[in-house]
């Protein structure tokens, strides 16, 4: 049921009723007072009309849904998801219920040449999204708020804080035990069988040698918290780019692939921050994980206490080369340290002049 609705030179206006309701059609602005509402390919959505060629589906270049209660589910299966945006602006407000977000691409905090935003206040939720999502950006500016609950977001690639060229992506979840992760879908860059790209979880990445890296910025408030990250994620840096994750409470878990857990390479820069005492877990696979920096980059692994147990792979838990510099930092606690090849305060060779 809707209570009014406009049709406007810049789109629709909505105000819906509150109760179950189904928007099916793009509009510049939904205001739902309540209710178990289902918004459909298209809503919420900012990016340019596609001129009648079927490319995108006629939409303004503002959007903005905000929902004030009920267990809602944001649906998309086109190349723009609620909450994203491509050359336009995007806002979406959720105030609560245990709600579902799933998309392609571009959505859920996310935009290509734009702002767009994402604001969930409460309720346990499900965040799932191919690819550019959840926190992201290109030339432009992303962010996701979840403020309460306990939460599960999982991404294929560019995505829970991750900044592209001229871009800044954020991510914050500021309570709950939340899941974290990104990969399994594109497989690695560098060959490695079974390991697969992420560049995501407070990931700043730039494209080498062409483009320089934004930053990506992730942070959890509190709560026993699962991160699983293919390659580059977990605060590292890429190419004149930033990527910080911060987690400040609870016993915590990592497990990332190559360039993770505060790694950095080519002047770039990556930081890991655990500041709560809690007992956690670092697992990296393959190599540069811990603390690593590699060429001309700074990569950080800072845990303030708690007894923790740390396993890593080839130049890792502070290591640096090629003029790179990588510090690993335990605050206190009973711990446990292994890694396999070069780590542990490892300096490698100048080769690359």
């Amino acid at each position: 049921e809707l209570l009014w609705a406009s049709s406007t030179e810049d789109g629709l206006l909505l105000i819906g009723a509150g109760g179950p309701n189904r928007y099916g059609a793009p509009a510049a602005l939904i205001i739902d007072l309540g209710g178990d509402d289902l918004y459909l390919d298209g809503t919420g959505s900012a990016r340019l009309p596609d001129g009648g060629n079927g490319a995108f589906s006629s939409t303004g270049t503002a959007a903005a849904i905000i929902d004030l209660g009920g267990n809602d589910h944001y649906q998309s299966r086109g190349p723009v998801s609620a909450g994203g945006a491509v050359m336009g602006v995007a806002v979406l407000y959720d105030a609560d219920g245990d709600d579902v977000y799933s998309g392609r691409h571009v959505g859920q905090g996310a935009a290509i040449i734009g702002h767009a935003a994402l604001i969930d206040a409460g309720g346990d939720d499900l965040y799932e999204i191919g690819s550019i999502g959840q926190g992201a950006a290109l030339a432009g500016s992303g962010s996701a708020f979840d403020l309460a609950g306990n939460d599960h977001w999982n991404a294929a690639l560019i995505a829970q804080g991750s900044g592209g060229p001229m871009g800044t992506g954020i991510l914050f979840d500021l309570q709950g035990d939340d899941a974290f992760r990104v990969g399994g879908r594109y497989p690695s860059s560098y060959g490695t069988p079974g390991v697969f790209q992420a560049l995501g979880q407070g990931s700043g990445w730039g494209i080498r040698p062409h483009f320089a890296g934004g930053v990506g910025v992730l942070r959890d408030g509190g709560g026993r918290d699962a991160y699983f990250g293919g390659n580059f994620s977990q605060g590292t840096g890429y190419f004149l780019g930033t990527g910080i994750l911060m987690d400040q409470g609870g016993d915590d878990s990592y497990t990332g692939s190559r360039y993770t857990q505060g790694s950095a390479a080519h002047l770039a820069a990556g930081i890991l921050l655990d500041s709560g005492n809690g007992d956690d877990r670092y697992r990296g696979r393959v190599a540069a994980n811990q603390g690593a920096g590699w060429d001309l980059a700074v990569g950080a692994l800072v845990d303030a206490g708690g007894n923790d147990a740390y396993s890593g792979a080839d130049f890792a838990q502070g290591s640096g080369a090629q003029n790179g510099v990588g510090l690993f930092f335990d605050g206190g606690g009973s711990d446990h340290y292994e890694a396999e090849g070069d780590a542990m305060g490892f300096s490698g060779l100048l080769t690359y002049g």
